[in-house]
């Protein structure tokens, strides 16, 4: 039987856990205590089977292709199916693949649209998906870590690997800083400042939105609330903290396309999270028996579900 340790009890790494322990492996995670909010704890949750990349697009598809077939997965993951639509600056030449791709796993669900929204720059296309919406990030790890084994991480995480057949860190913003410390190559990890806004909605029912000509993203929230953000340039911050600059130009962005004003937020959430080129989450071989499990730049939620059944295959096969 493969022994697996999964160091890390985000997302990734619960779900991990969990596609491992369905399939016969012997898994232990590992959670690192008293650190700050991890990137499952500010992401949005979006979801949608369109993403601007190929290979992020079939895993964010297949994603939604397996909620939408597990009503026990949905209704424990919080999944709103509300549809969804994806502002593009420009019809880029893969858009046409990108949809078959999409169309190909939910028939019926995507459509490319001239933008209905204002000041919308000329060139742009709107993607709308019936097939969409949010999920509660929390709510799917705590249904992937029932009945897991779950001990407290070690000062050392990377002393775990001579107790099993593979190691991984599914350790997000703390990734490079792991590596850095055990000589390991960094892979091409970064981390960098993610965080979002909650705000009043004031009677505005706003789609599950993204806007690529300003970094704009929309979903609604509990308590008649909305949820705004912007992409932070803030790379290797130490402690994560709320970017006031960051709370105001999404705001801004809200009342350009939408014409709502959603004065000041009821809270603001910030965190981090390793970001890889190309950003998707995936496994990264770090030393003998050590991978990593991370890269997703705070936006893997969506496709975290095949993105783990993936990596879950790809371990059993090699360990």
């Amino acid at each position: 039987m493969t022994t697996v340790g999964i160091v890390g009890t985000g997302i990734a790494g619960a779900l991990l856990g969990r596609r491992l322990a369905a399939a016969g492996a012997r898994v232990t995670l590992y959670a690192a205590r008293g650190l700050p909010p991890d990137a499952t704890a500010v992401s949005g949750g979006l979801t949608r089977g369109f993403e601007p990349d190929l290979e992020r697009c079939r895993l964010a598809a297949d994603s939604v292709v397996e909620l939408r077939a597990d009503p026990e997965l949905a209704a424990a993951a919080g999944y709103r199916e509300l549809g969804s639509a994806y502002l593009l600056a420009t019809a880029e030449p893969t858009l046409d693949v990108l949809v078959k791709e999409v169309d190909a796993r939910l028939p019926g669900s995507v459509s490319v649209v001239d933008p209905p929204w204002s000041g919308v720059p000329a060139g742009a296309v709107a993607v709308l998906e019936r097939h969409a919406g949010h999920l509660s990030p929390a709510a799917l790890r705590g249904w992937a870590l029932a009945g897991l084994s779950v001990e407290p991480a070690p000062a050392d995480p990377l002393s775990l690997a001579a107790r099993v057949d593979a190691l991984v860190l599914a350790t997000g913003r703390w990734t490079p800083t792991l590596l850095a410390a055990a000589g390991l190559p960094g892979l091409g990890l970064r981390t960098k400042a993610i965080q979002y806004a909650l705000h009043p909605a004031r009677g505005w029912t706003p789609p599950v939105f993204v806007d690529e000509t300003t970094g704009l993203w929309v979903r609604p929230a509990a308590g008649d609330q909305v949820l705004l953000g912007v992409p932070s340039t803030r790379w290797d911050p130490v402690t994560p903290t709320p970017e006031p600059e960051l709370v105001a130009a999404a705001a801004r962005a809200a009342y350009d396309r939408f014409g709502v004003d959603v004065g000041e937020p009821t809270a603001v959430v910030a965190a981090a999270d390793a970001y890889a080129d190309p950003p998707v989450l995936a496994l990264r071989p770090a030393a003998d028996r050590v991978v990593t499990f991370t890269g997703g730049s705070g936006g893997a939620a969506k496709y975290a579900l095949a993105a783990s059944r993936l990596a879950a295959a790809a371990l059993l096969r090699t360990y």
